[in-house]
């Protein structure tokens, strides 16, 4: 006989299943329906691209409610974004403990862009999506700088991850510099946006079916702009202040997630994973 915490749980991987086949469905389904409408009647590039952004976001909204009522979500709190829902051509940096941040961020941010794996844009289910929205391929580090650079500029917010891969569990990857390197060549203003999953879910390299005890707890903070200290701009050079910046950014995160390792900002050493990281 099944206790009622099983049968819970095992509820939870049905809906888990239901809500991949749902996003892959109502990616497939938008992309033949109503993407073909916005492309016909949007007058210019610009219109088209804002369109398929709000279409994104209010897909992304229902999902979130959608996860919310078939359980795998608990709760979704999101917290200060009303102090940057304003900002434009912002640079989003978050952490990334789960597969379902992009869609938990983009579903607070109508026309934020996002910077994804070539493949995903021409994913057979939202791939048309994705281009028609502007999202960006990271495979050319020069032409990525330039995508960047003209979003920014036209008064777009992106999303990056700098740790390029989903969080270890209690941990954080080494973050990349792509992300430091485009907010000082932009002067884009740099917003954290702190996630929190309780308890872990859809990490790296755990299958969907592999479900936690309870629903998860989600929370994203979206946090003020980062000032950036005088010791990072005061380096020579933009990529050594992109390495400063860097290990600032590192810092900031350890600490909002209460890891207690820290990086110094000066230069030694700065290819090596600092210590509260696992080596990949």
């Amino acid at each position: 006989m099944f206790g009622k915490s099983n049968l819970a749980r095992h509820w939870r991987v049905v809906a888990t299943g239901l809500c991949f086949l749902t996003f892959l469905g109502a990616g497939l389904v938008l992309t033949v329906t109503v993407l073909p409408f916005i492309l016909l009647f949007s007058t210019t590039p610009e219109q088209k691209e804002r369109r398929v952004l709000k279409l994104i976001h209010y897909g992304f909204r229902f999902f979130m409610r959608y996860m919310r009522m078939l359980q795998p979500i608990g709760s979704f709190q999101v917290h200060g974004l009303d102090q940057v829902l304003a900002l434009k051509g912002a640079l989003f940096i978050a952490n990334h403990p789960t597969l379902i941040d992009v869609v938990a961020i983009v579903s607070c941010l109508p026309t934020c862009q996002c910077i994804v794996k070539k493949s995903l844009l021409h994913n057979l289910f939202f791939g048309g999506l994705l281009r028609s929205a502007g999202y960006i391929a990271n495979d050319y580090a020069a032409q990525l700088m330039d995508d960047c650079a003209r979003r920014l500029q036209a008064g777009r917010s992106l999303l990056i991850f700098p740790e390029g891969t989903r969080s270890p569990v209690d941990g954080l990857h080494p973050f990349s510099r792509g992300a430091a390197q485009i907010a000082i060549r932009t002067g884009a203003p740099v917003v954290p946006v702190v996630i929190t999953c309780e308890p872990p879910t859809l990490g790296r390299g755990t299958p969907w079916y592999v479900v936690p005890a309870r629903p998860i707890d989600l929370t994203l903070r979206f946090l003020p702009p980062l000032a950036i200290p005088a010791a990072v701009m005061d380096k020579q050079g933009i990529p050594l202040q992109a390495r400063a910046l860097t290990r600032h950014i590192e810092n900031f995160f350890l600490q909002e997630l209460h890891l207690t390792k820290t990086v110094s900002l000066g230069l030694g050493d700065v290819g090596a994973p600092h210590p509260a990281y696992p080596s990949i």
